[in-house]
């Protein structure tokens, strides 16, 4: 890379312009691989904005039976490699469903002459046999379906390919809080645990919901594809999307398709009223939970009036967002309790700081805290002390 003088010569206002060397110098590596049944459709709104003005239904060639669609990459904070999101409309895993309701195909299709002759569903459901024809034919118009995926690439001379999770929802209709939300939003990010280790992608919905999606361990081998090869969905197959990866909604965003991007344990939000957020993702356990489940060890603890002494407990737990039946990991809880005697009247304070074993996030410790007195009415002495305790 050089500085292009001869370009700035006389430039107002004054231009700063590179020159980047011939890629050829650059040793790049000229690989490829092919996707079967695109098109690889990059802003998903296409898709659903089709779906909504019916035009799939007058253009079935641009979905029917498309195994790709609406890609994102996105590399993953735990260092395994990279994230492949997608959706796919392949009716062979019957990604995609419609009713039969227009004369569709060439010239002379058997599935569209049965329609023209205005037969019954039932008899062209016996002759509509292609993957795209077996899309128009189903009972109920409101169950268009669709798949989403998500598989871990790297890369060794060979592109392996492992499947991470898989869904069977409508896609097309993403945000609506009484279907299966798809896991591929508007936007898509992805934090790591290290203290339980586990990494969750984050996807914004066109209706606000914040999703997370556990991707920690593999849902189905690894397949390796050398250059040059065709790929087809390793995720979303029949044996996968049986499994349907759950999801959990942990947030609701402004406006509509936010865009999300995450740095550590915080995901930044760009929402559609021009405002950027802030959303701690950071794993905490409630204040009323700790407190309720130390409750009957507070009040057992006793300790001399004005005195104030300090214990540890190790409690296993699995977060509210990690796979059903995953590891438990160990969270050191501190505790502490603090007496005092005013006007007759004991007062406590209890104090149970709840954090992953090993945490070492400086400023962002949680702890909770409860005061109590011993008392059916406090005077001004008494609040004034609890208020100071």
């Amino acid at each position: 890379m050089k500085k292009a003088y001869d370009l700035r010569t006389d430039t107002q206002p004054p231009l700063l312009l590179w020159e980047f060397a011939p890629l050829q110098s650059a040793s790049l590596d000229a690989l490829e691989w092919k996707f079967e049944a695109g098109p690889m459709v990059q802003e998903w709104n296409n898709l659903r904005n089709c779906a909504r003005h019916s035009c799939c239904y007058a253009h079935p060639a641009l979905l029917h039976a498309k195994k790709w669609a609406s890609p994102h990459l996105q590399q993953l904070q735990d260092g395994r490699g990279i994230a492949l999101s997608y959706t796919s409309l392949d009716n062979e895993k019957g990604c995609f469903k419609q009713k039969l309701r227009g004369s569709f195909g060439a010239k002379g299709n058997a599935c569209k002459n049965c329609f023209a002759a205005k037969k019954t569903e039932a008899q062209c459901r016996a002759v509509c046999k292609s993957n795209v024809d077996k899309g128009r034919v189903t009972m109920d118009e409101h169950s268009i379906l669709g798949c989403t995926g998500i598989e871990l690439l790297t890369f060794d001379g060979q592109l392996h390919r492992t499947p991470l999770a898989a869904r069977k929802t409508r896609p097309l209709a993403d945000g609506e809080p009484w279907v299966k939300l798809p896991m591929l939003g508007d936007s898509s990010t992805n934090v790591f645990y290290p203290h339980s280790k586990r990494t969750y992608i984050m996807t914004s919905g066109r209706r606000g919901f914040l999703q997370a999606i556990d991707v920690t361990e593999p849902i189905g081998a690894s397949v390796a594809a050398a250059p040059g090869s065709v790929l087809s969905p390793v995720a979303v197959t029949t044996k996968n999307l049986a499994k349907q990866t759950p999801g959990i909604v942990i947030g609701g965003l402004e406006g509509e398709s936010p865009v999300i991007f995450a740095h550590k344990t915080d995901i930044f939000i760009l929402t559609t009223f021009q405002r950027l957020w802030r959303f701690d993702a950071l794993q905490v356990i409630p204040c009323g939970n700790v407190m309720e489940y130390y409750k009957p060890s507070f009040l057992a603890w006793s300790i001399s009036p004005g005195t104030h002494a300090k214990k540890s407990s190790t409690v296993y737990l699995r977060a509210a967002t990690a796979k059903p039946g995953s590891k438990k990991v160990p969270w050191l809880c501190e505790l502490s309790k603090k007496t005092r005697t005013v006007e007759g009247t004991m007062l406590s304070k209890h104090i149970a700081c709840c954090n992953p074993q090993g945490f070492t996030g400086v400023g962002k410790r949680t702890c909770c805290v409860e005061k109590t007195a011993n008392a059916k009415k406090y005077s001004k002495a008494v609040v004034q002390a609890l208020t100071e305790m």
